[in-house]
Order: C-alpha cells, then structure tokens, then sequence
C-alpha cells in the first residue's frame, strides 16, 4: 500500500501531533493465552487488514501510508497481577506516542495470569476507530482459537480502501444546501447559544498532559432497567447518557462560576459511516467515522428525561441531514494543508465548541467462544489530549452489561472534577 491520507486522516494527523489520540481496545479472557498462539494470529492479521502494517511517509508536502519495511505489530507480555491490572497499562497505552514514521500504528499488550488473560489492542486514531477495534479483535481471537486448535487458519483479505471521503454518496446541489445549512447552524451555534466548555483546572505544556480513564459497569440487570426505563420515556440509551453529561457538566460549570442560570453545553455523538459509503464498507479496520455536534441550554431545574428525549431528538435530526457527511466536507475548507498542529487544534476548539464527546458502539453481536477462547469483558477508551477541553465517553455494551470508561486530560481537569461529573 501507498496511498495519500485523506482529509479526515490529515486532520488526525495534525491534531495527533498537538497531543495524544490513541485508544484502547480491551477483551477479557476466561482462560490463559498462549503468548506464542498470540503471536501467530497477530502476523496474520495484517494479511486481512491492510492498514495494520503500514506507516507514516513525507513527500514533499503529502503524507502517505507506505507499507514497505514495515516490522510485525510489537506485542509486549507481563504477568497479570490482578482484576485491575488492565487499568495502569491502558493509560500508559493512550499516553504513548507510536514511532509513526517506522510502523506499525497499532501495538498489543497480553496480561496472561494463571487462569485468565486480558489483550490490549492500542489503535493511531489515524488508522482505526471504535468498530474498527471491535472486528479486531474479533478477528484476532477468531485466529488464535484456530490455532490453538491445530487449525491451520485461512485469511480472507479486505481491499485496499482510498480515504473515506472519496467513498461519500454524491450529493449535488442539495448537498451544497445542506453544507450550508450546517454552516449557519454552527455559526449560530457559536454566536447565539455561545456553549460554555467545562472550566479548567490547570494549564500545562502538550508533553505534561496526561489522559486518565475512570471505569464504570452497569451489571446485566442495572442495564436491563436503564433499556426499559429509555424505551418507557422514549428515548435511547444514548440519550440518556448524554443528559447525564449534559446535566453534570452544567452543574460543574455553575459551581465554578457561581451562576443559577441555564448553561449552553454542547456535545459531540460519533457517527459509524460504513453502511452509508459508495461502496459500503465492511468489517474492516480503518477511519470511516465522523461527528454530529449538538447543544442544549442546562439548568438545575431541567427534567433529565426531558433532556434524554431532546438529546435523542436532536442527534437523530442531524444524521437525517447528513450533518456527518458535511462535516467531512468541510474539513479540508476550514482546516487547510499550511496549518499547523497548534493552530489547528486550536481552531478546531473554536469552530466546534463542545465539551462532551460521547462514543457509543452500542450493543456488540460478536460471538463470546472462539474455540476453547472465551471473551467474557470487552470495552475500550480514548484519549484526547490533542483537545484537553474534552470530556469523553466511550460506551459498550456486550454480554448485556454496559461498560463506559470516561477520559479526562490532567492538569487541564482535574481528578476531584472528573470525578464529580461520573458520580452526577
């Protein structure tokens, strides 16, 4: 392979180099894997996912993924100390840069205990989003239990994908409507509801920023209440945790600055573009995602499934619009080549200024037995250092229980603070 990043990849890019946006994909494992078993389906993964062995090429003023002399996908091992354990190691994932002009962009981190194993998959953002983890490691444990079982595993490859914005349903004049429409929502978005970010705690250079991961598990019957009770109020799981958000980020801000007024908070929903791209795109490993940015006016006194339904409403709303295809569209006009990391991310801040960003993968349907492999915990985390204004979110549900791990960047926010929003 070696292909020109698109816009979206460009974007990531800069931003990666203005601070850290890598994240983590974490399976835990009723058994002991063995490191050697782990070691062969990783070198055969990159036959089935190309952008798994690839790195970052300059020429002239392009990057490139280049997939020449790239090395196998680093794999680290260390003995599993406890149930716990995955945590240290997951921040110091997300806060490691990756040797991105080398390769490969993804490493793995196997934490093997006497009768459980937990995997690590650490993505570039530039390479990988949420789903992209999912089929990962799907497939990655598809591929050890065969070799466990003495099967000799036969790999099926995906094509070489250009960037995802070449994949983009066309959209003619109405598109053009729609682009700026989306323009003039965003501007009043900014001139009129002036959305409030979460205040700051502490300033500091890039590489003293540190991304922290508070874990949170709903049991199978805590999710089972909380998906009949937004089905009851009708609204989605989704946004039910964005009013939450919503309410404990203006409850923060009205603390801090003393005011009873309703506050204006913004939030980002991330957005799965594979089903939607000309042709569509499969399981497969790469950056097909983009954003719908919304925002509500927050009191103390507003109803919290009132706010669960107008979050819903609002988001659904602007993927009907096509809002996540515009905003792809306007990457390369309001982000141009000459940027640079700094001016970008901080453009970024204020054209789209939200304080929440909430990925939510939904319910997972990727299978629990691979072989004598079981997969019995499965969620992942972000960091984003690059914007530490960021509040995040990333949800899962597998097995029937909903797992969130929130992330935060420190000194910007501080411990008690984030803290303060989980437990609102």
């Amino acid at each position: 392979m070696k292909r020109k990043l698109g816009t979206n990849e460009r974007v990531v890019w800069l931003s990666t180099q203005a601070g850290s946006l890598n994240f983590v994909n974490v399976a835990h494992l009723s058994n002991v894997l063995d490191e050697h078993v782990l070691r062969k389906a990783l070198d055969l993964l990159p036959q089935r996912h190309p952008l798994l062995k690839t790195r970052i090429e300059i020429q002239g003023n392009e990057l490139l993924f280049n997939s020449d002399a790239v090395p196998q996908i680093p794999l680290r091992t260390e003995v599993r100390c406890s149930d716990d354990h995955w945590y240290d190691e997951a921040e110091k994932e997300i806060n490691s840069p990756f040797p991105c002009f080398e390769g490969p962009l993804v490493r793995v981190v196997l934490l093997r205990g006497d009768k459980t194993s937990d995997i690590l998959v650490t993505f570039h953002h530039i390479i990988g989003d949420g789903m992209s983890g999912v089929y990962l490691m799907r497939d990655l444990l598809h591929l050890a239990g065969q070799i466990t079982q003495g099967i000799i595993p036969v790999v099926e490859p995906f094509p070489e994908r250009p960037p995802m914005e070449d994949l983009l349903p066309a959209r003619g004049m109405d598109g053009l409507v729609r682009t700026a429409s989306l323009i003039g929502k965003q501007a009043r978005t900014i001139l009129v509801l002036r959305p409030r970010k979460l205040p700051k705690d502490g300033e500091a250079p890039k590489e003293e920023c540190i991304a922290h991961i508070i874990h949170q598990v709903l049991s199978q019957k805590e999710t089972q209440n909380l998906v009949t009770k937004c089905r009851e109020e009708s609204t989605t799981v989704h946004g039910a945790l964005c009013a939450a958000l919503l309410k404990a980020s203006a409850a923060l801000i009205c603390d801090v600055t003393e005011k009873e007024r309703p506050i204006p908070v913004s939030f980002m929903s991330t957005v799965d573009l594979r089903q939607f791209l000309n042709p569509p795109v499969g399981e497969e490993v790469g950056f097909f995602v983009s954003l719908v940015i919304t925002g509500q006016n927050v009191a103390r006194t507003t109803k919290f499934w009132d706010l669960a339904r107008t979050a819903r409403d609002e988001v659904y709303k602007s993927i009907e619009k096509g809002e996540q295809f515009i905003f792809i569209s306007l990457l390369d006009k309001l982000f141009p080549k000459g940027a640079t990391p700094t001016s970008l991310t901080k453009r970024a801040s204020s054209i789209y200024p939200a304080a929440l960003l909430v990925t939510n993968l939904g319910r997972l349907t990727i299978p629990e037995e691979y072989g004598p492999l079981f997969l019995q915990k499965f969620h992942m985390a972000l960091a984003d250092t690059s914007v530490p204004e960021h509040f995040t979110a990333s949800v899962v549900t597998y097995r029937d229980e909903l797992t969130i791990n929130f992330s935060y960047t420190e000194p910007t926010l501080s411990e008690e603070h984030a803290n303060t929003l989980v437990e609102d």
